[in-house]
C-alpha cells in the first residue's frame, strides 16, 4: 500500500514517488488524494499503473487532474478487472473524463465504490457511468456517490434503474445536484424494492413537499439529509410520525429549514418516542419558542 494523501506533493514530488515505485509489482493500493498532482501527475500515475494487474484501490480525489488525466487513468485501467475502489472526487473531469472511464467501471469485476462526486459529469455522465454498472453480470456496488455534479431529474430516473436493478448497493450519495420533484419521486419507487438501504443523501436539490415525504416515508434508512428543504408544518407532521416509529433511524439532518413553533412541536413529540436516534442537526432553526426549548429539552434526556 501507498499512502500520500494529503501532502500536496504537487506534480514534481508525484513524478518522483511513481518512479519510486514503478518497479513494484505487488503493490495493490494508492492513496493519493488532495495533493494537487494535476493532469502531468495523473499521467506518471498511470504509467506506474501499467504494470500493477492486480490494483485493488485508487483513491485520487481532489488532485485537478481534470480530462487529460482522467483520459489517462481511464487507459491505465482498463485490464484492472479486480480494481474494487475508485475515488476521483473534486477533479473536474468532465464529461470527456467520464467517456474515459466508462469502459473501467464495466471490464471492472469487482467494483464496490465508486465516488465520482464534484465531476461536472452532468446528466450524460451520469447515465454513462450507470449504463456501465448495469452491464455488469456480477453487481458488487456498495457505494455509489455521484453529489455535487449538475444532474437533473434526466439522470435521477437512470440512478432509479441503478437502486432496482444492483442489490449490493447500500449507500448513495446524490447531494448539491438539480434533482427535482420528478427524479425525487422515481428514487422513491426505486427505493421501495429495497430493504437492505443504510444511507441516502440527498441534500440540497431542488425537490420539495410531498417528494420529500415520500422518499423519507418508504423505508427504514439509517441517515436522512434534508438540509435546506425549507419544510412545512404538513411535512413536519407526517415527517414527525414516521420518525416515532421508526427504529432504524440514527441520523436526521434539518438544518436551515426554518421550521415553524408548530412544526418543531412535532419533532419534539417524535423525538420523545423515538429510540435508535443517536444524532441530530438543526442548526439554523429558531429553537427560542416554547417548542423549540422543549425540542432541547427532550434531546438532553437521550
Amino acid at each position: 500500500m501507498l499512502d500520500v494523501n494529503g501532502n500536496r506533493i504537487m506534480p514534481g514530488g508525484c513524478s518522483a514517488i511513481c518512479k519510486a515505485i514503478q518497479g513494484n509489482t505487488t503493490l495493490r493500493e494508492i492513496f493519493m488524494s488532495n495533493n494537487f498532482i494535476g493532469p502531468e501527475g495523473a499521467k506518471n500515475v498511470a504509467k506506474v499503473l501499467q504494470n500493477k494487474k492486480y490494483i485493488t484501490e485508487l483513491w485520487l480525489s481532489m488532485n485537478s487532474i481534470f480530462v487529460d488525466g482522467a483520459i489517462s487513468i481511464g487507459e491505465a485501467l482498463k485490464d484492472k478487472k479486480y480494481l474494487e475502489v475508485l475515488v476521483l472526487k473534486r477533479n473536474d473531469i468532465g464529461i470527456h473524463g467520464m467517456r474515459a472511464l466508462k469502459e473501467v467501471l464495466f471490464l471492472s469485476k469487482t467494483i464496490k465504490e465508486l465516488n465520482l462526486a464534484g465531476n461536472k459529469i452532468g446528466d450524460e455522465g451520469c447515465i454513462m457511468a450507470c449504463d456501465a454498472l448495469l452491464q455488469k453480470t456480477n453487481q458488487s456496488l456498495t457505494y455509489l456517490n455521484l453529489s455535487d455534479n449538475q444532474i437533473t431529474c434526466e439522470g435521477a430516473n437512470k440512478i432509479a434503474e441503478v437502486i432496482r436493478k444492483c442489490k449490493t448497493l447500500r449507500e448513495l450519495f446524490l447531494s448539491n445536484n438539480k434533482i427535482a420533484n420528478d427524479g425525487a419521486r422515481q428514487i422513491a419507487t426505486a427505493l421501495k424494492t429495497r430493504k437492505n438501504f443504510q444511507t441516502i443523501d440527498i441534500d440540497n436539490n431542488k425537490f420539495s413537499g410531498q417528494a420529500v415525504l415520500e422518499l423519507f416515508q418508504i423505508m427504514p434508512v439509517g441517515k436522512l439529509n434534508l438540509v435546506k428543504q425549507k419544510l412545512t408544518d404538513e411535512e413536519a407532521r407526517s415527517m414527525s410520525q414516521t420518525i416515532s416509529m421508526n427504529k432504524s433511524l440514527s441520523q436526521i439532518y434539518l438544518s436551515h429549514n426554518e421550521l415553524s413553533e408548530v412544526g418543531l412541536g412535532y419533532f419534539a413529540d417524535a423525538l420523545a418516542q423515538n429510540r435508535s436516534l443517536t444524532d441530530l442537526y438543526i442548526t439554523h432553526n429558531d429553537l427560542s419558542g416554547t417548542n423549540g426549548q422543549r425540542l432541547l429539552s427532550t434531546l438532553k434526556q437521550k
